[in-house]
């Protein structure tokens, strides 16, 4: 069968792939729709704690097309022994700017790109205004020790060290998400206010 035009360009490649394999000719709308994918681009973003980088590669064949990589560690502070957050505002900004210097390099702009993948910084933590965008305080590293002293006061709460690990498969960490969000809600007054206000937002790096 043919396949109307209003198909997104990538389902109708699979449906003519799908066709060619049943031996039966693909219409001419959908040879149109996967001439467009042709020139169709997938995203990848890698957000880590040193840098950002955004590869791009054509959506049909998956071979990289161009790429661009910031340098994110300038943006680290260290304020204590063990201690290590971000400007969550550079994370963003080093993103962004890679993507659109990746995108110049392929010669492509945004509506070209079909879809986008994320691998980004582990429990890394922010906690945002949602009416603003604001960060209400700096991200909070995956590998930063501040909550050594939460994690142990939950253990001793809710009975070990191994208490969670039947409902996460891993023992209490001071990697976790949680515990990082029970230091700012202790530590932070902005963060407090936020969450009582109900106009505060938490997530880790994908969600920022």
């Amino acid at each position: 069968e043919s396949v109307a035009p209003r198909v997104e360009p990538r389902l109708a490649c699979f449906s003519s792939m799908l066709a060619a394999t049943l031996s039966r000719p693909a219409s001419r709308a959908t040879r149109g729709l996967c001439a467009r994918a042709a020139s169709s681009l997938i995203a990848s973003i890698d957000q880590g704690t040193s840098s950002s980088r955004v590869i791009l590669y054509d959506a049909v064949t998956l071979r990289p097309v161009a790429s661009h990589q910031v340098e994110l560690q300038s943006a680290t502070s260290n304020p204590q022994a063990g201690w290590s957050q971000m400007d969550a505002k550079r994370i963003v900004g080093t993103v962004t700017d890679s993507a659109a210097a990746a995108l110049a390099a392929a010669g492509a702009s945004a509506s070209d790109v079909v879809g986008v993948g994320i691998t980004n910084q582990r429990e890394s933590t922010v906690v945002w205004d949602k009416r603003t965008g604001e960060p209400l305080y700096d991200c909070i590293l995956w590998h930063d020790a501040r909550t050594a002293t939460t994690v142990s006061a939950l253990a001793d709460e809710l009975g070990g060290q191994d208490a969670l690990r039947a409902t996460c498969g891993l023992p209490l960490s001071t990697y976790f998400s949680g515990v990082k969000l029970r230091w700012l809600l202790e530590t932070v007054p902005a963060v407090k206010e936020g969450f009582e206000s109900g106009t505060a937002l938490v997530g880790t790096v994908d969600s920022w």
